[in-house]
Formats: C-alpha cells, structure tokens, sequence
C-alpha cells in the first residue's frame, strides 16, 4: 500500500483526479492534506489515516465520520464529498476528500482575538447564529459528540463544523464511549462522563461552553491547562462555571442567559432543541421600548441570581461527591485492614472450639458485631469525619460575647483525621481507631488509641480500662493528646492482637 505524500495522486467516486498540495496537519489518528482537483483547479481537503493506524477499528471509526457528515447539507456544515474505504483503490489507504476551508479553526480565530478585544453583542449573535444553524442540521441526524473550537473552521468568515468521528445516531441508545475516547475533556458534558445515553443535550452543552469562550474569550470553567481526566470530570461535574457579567461587563443580559442555560449542570435545565435556542436568541431583536432599560436590568438581576444557584448547586453536588468518595474509601480501609483480619481470627479460633462455644460475626455497612456464646459481645464501629458531625463550641470573648468559631477538622499530631471509630465490650473495655492521612499514601493508616484515667485524676472515672470515648467524647479529648490531663491517650499504629486479645477476654 503506497502512503500519501504531497505531490501524490488521489481520485473520487468519478474518477476525478486531485493532487496533494502540502500537509495541513495532523491530529489524532489522521493527516489532513490541501489537494487540488485537477480539471477546475477546486480547493479541497483530505483527510488520511497516520501509518500505524491500519486496524478495522480505526477503519470503521473513519468510514463513520464520512457516512455521518454526507448525510448533513448546510452551510454551516463541512461539506464531505468522498469516502474510500482502501477497497475501490486498492494501492490506496482510507481516505476522505472535503471542503476546503482556508480560514483555519475557532480555536485560531479566538487566541488571535484575545489581542484585540471582547466581540461586541451583535458579532457574538451573529457567531452563534451560525453554529446554531450547523448544531440545528446536525442534531436532525446524528450527536456530534466531539465539539471544540479546533473542530469549528472558518472558511470566507462562515463557520463550518467538523470532524464527526465519534458522532452517533440521533436514536442511538449506545453509551458514550468508545474506543477513540468519549470527546474532548475541556467540552464534554456531565452525562457524558457519566456514561449516559446519547442526546442532543450533550451538544447544546459543549456548543455552550464554546459560546461561553465566543463572548469572554476564556473556558467556562478553568483558566488552568490540564491534561488531568479526573480534574476535567471533576470541573464539569462540580465546578460552577465563572460568572459571564464579571468577564464581560458588555454582554447583553440575554446572551448570558442564554449561555447559562445551555451549560447548565443538570441537563432538564437545559434549552431542549436548537429551535428553542434559536427563538431565545431572537428576542435580542426586539425593537427598543419605554420598558427596554427596566427588562435590561430585571434580567441582569436574573442572571446574577442563575450565577449564584448554580454555585450554590455546584458546591453541594462537589461536597456530596466528597462524602461518597471519603465513605467509599473509609468502607474499603475498614473491610480491608480491620474487618477481614478479625474475620480470619475468628474463623481460625472457631476451628479449635466446640459447636456450642462458636463465635458468630455480622457485618453490615462499618459496623461489626462479634457474638460469643455467653451472651457477651463486642461491637467495632466506625464513621466518616465530616464537618455537618462536628461540634462548634460557643466561647465568652474578652467582653462576655458568646462567640462560635469555625469548626476545626480534627487532627492527630497535626495529621488530618479521615475517619474514626470505636471497639467496645460487654465489659466496657475498648478501643478507638483513627484513620489519619499518610503521606504518598492516599488511603491513610490506621490508628488505635488507648485510653485510661491519669493517675494524677484516677477517681474521675471508675471503670474497666482500656475504654472508648463515643464520639463526641473523642472529637473533644483528641486535642489534649499530649497534653497533661484526666486521661492518657496512647495512639500507636493499628495493633491487631488488642483486639485479639479483647476477643480472647470477652470469650472466657
């Protein structure tokens, strides 16, 4: 199979013959070439596989992007003209011919502006009138999936959209990804990361995060470059984006409106069609009256009221994501180092015992309970560390003003504490354990406390020792872990015979 190199020799489904110009680029798996049909001396482009690129998979992906974008007339619209398989001319690889469009991508055009400026109001209609127009016609057939401003080109100051390589079927019930990836990170949905089924509002939100750029010239929601998934599904997921007003003081009330719509977390929030985004875009048009001022600043109003929901909504969803993520790794610390060892104990001592004398152990969510056949028992519990559990203690200030500081996360030798629990007895005798931060070490240790009365105070407290504090107790006492006090406070990493120990106690 010969590669295409300039100065090589193309044809299409009618035999025209093309001669390749120059190299215009490349970009993901494919190169992009100017090519020039030899009987009118037309303008076009051609996109090839990379060497390397030759498997089926590859092949269909490329056959897919042609089938799509033939199918779709408009003039915002990259034209496709032909599609070779590598079958018709055997000597060939796969290729596709294209309009040509000579004034390169959005992407260009919007780093070239930030030199010069915002877009005044009817520059930025006129820009999203044109994409609305191309995401209209496109929508009718297929999910483009892949939208970004390097995949809108210009030619003759038209906007043509492009490169459907991982577009779908409108009706599609297929997931998201595939093995090309699921689109660009910067512009995917939260649907998209989530796996959910292909719809329109996957478009009308990348579409609006690239609209968002057209009229502040910055991303909706980082000025930071990364390349990190987990920060880019964590921004579309959790972050609200910037506050349009506060980029561009100039913007028409209905355009930021319109744009927070689009790019709305939640996507029953969401315009439902182009049409719908079409007719709101219109009502800018309206003719001036009496009242035009007044709506002007009611919908300023309205959109910095949208700004703050979406924070608002942003900053619950992104600490509720903390919750399940802490709980889920406190779950499996939990299982992993504390409940699966004690398990096997049990199970082994269980072997040299009579049926009658057996210990029986449940475990249901992060709480353990060890039953012994003198009816004794030992309970092994433990909880997340988070703020809403916590305790702000109200204090007299040098003027008798009862004043309550911010909650303090606790700590343990200046260590963060994930999470922490409490091993307890029949016989009140315990434990408690901390999972503290370890550094390099994103799961944390295990810390087991042991607690009894100080000497210098030991009528305070009458009753078997070791002991747990509750909770409350715990959040209170951990503080004074070096200091003197009523109680001495022992932690040690996780020491496993304690609780084998305890376990051999509570037995007999």
């Amino acid at each position: 199979m010969d590669y295409i190199i300039e100065g090589s020799i193309v044809q299409d489904g009618r035999k025209n013959e093309y001669e390749v110009l120059e190299l215009l680029g490349s970009g993901g798996f494919g190169n992009v070439f100017k090519l020039k049909r030899k009987s009118d001396g037309e303008i076009f482009a051609l996109k090839t596989l990379q060497v390397g690129f030759s498997a089926q998979e590859y092949i269909d992906s490329f056959r897919h992007e042609s089938e799509a974008a033939t199918t779709i007339s408009n003039a915002n619209v990259l034209k496709y003209v032909f599609f070779h398989d590598g079958s018709l001319f055997e000597q060939l690889p796969p290729y596709i011919i294209m309009e040509f469009a000579d004034g390169g991508s959005l992407q260009q055009f919007l780093e070239e502006q930030k030199m010069k400026g915002y877009f005044s109001n009817s520059e930025i209609k006129s820009m999203f009138k044109q994409l609305i127009s191309g995401m209209n016609a496109i929508n009718e057939k297929i999910i483009h999936r892949d939208l970004k401003p390097a995949n809108v080109l210009i030619s003759q100051k038209t906007f043509k959209i492009s490169d459907f390589g991982l577009s779908k079927i409108s009706e599609d019930d297929t997931r998201t990804c595939t093995f090309k990836g699921s689109g660009t990170y910067s512009y995917m949905s939260p649907e998209a990361w989530r796996l959910e089924k292909n719809t329109v509002l996957m478009d009308i939100y990348s579409m609006g995060l690239i609209f968002f750029e057209i009229a502040t010239l910055k991303h909706a929601l980082t000025d930071e470059k990364t390349e990190s998934v987990e920060s880019w599904r964590t921004l579309h997921l959790y972050t609200a984006p910037k506050n349009l007003m506060q980029l561009n003081k100039d913007l028409s009330p209905l355009i930021v409106r319109l744009i927070q719509r689009m790019i709305a977390k939640n996507s029953t929030d969401r315009f439902k069609s182009w049409k719908e985004i079409e007719d709101f875009l219109e009502k800018d048009n309206l003719p001036q009256t009496e009242n035009s001022e007044t709506i002007r600043q009611i919908l300023e109003k309205k959109s910095e009221a949208d700004y703050k929901k979406n924070q608002e909504i942003a900053r619950l969803e992104s600490e509720e994501k903390e919750r399940i993520e802490k709980k889920k790794l406190v779950e499996y610390m939990f299982h992993e180092k504390v409940v699966r060892p004690v398990e096997k104990f049990v199970d082994e001592l269980n072997q040299k015992l009579l049926p009658q004398e057996k210990i029986t152990l449940s475990e249901e969510d992060l709480f353990v309970r060890i039953e012994f056949s003198n009816s004794k028992s030992i309970t092994i519990e433990c909880t997340p560390v988070l703020e809403e559990n916590l305790t702000s203690r109200v204090y007299m200030d040098g003027h008798g003003i009862p004043r309550k500081p911010p909650i303090e996360m606790p700590k343990l030798r200046h260590k963060s504490v994930i999470a922490w629990g409490i091993i307890n007895s029949s016989s009140e005798k315990g434990y408690n354990l901390l999972l503290t931060e370890k550094e390099d070490d994103p799961y944390g240790e295990w810390i087991i406390l042991t607690n009894t009365s100080s000497a210098l105070y030991s009528g305070r407290r009458q009753q078997p020792e070791p002991f747990p504090f509750d909770y409350d107790q715990l959040e209170s006492e951990l503080p004074n872990i070096t200091a003197m006090h009523i109680y001495d406070m022992k932690d040690e990493m996780l020491n496993l015979s304690k609780i084998y120990d305890l376990i051999s106690e509570t037995l007999v």
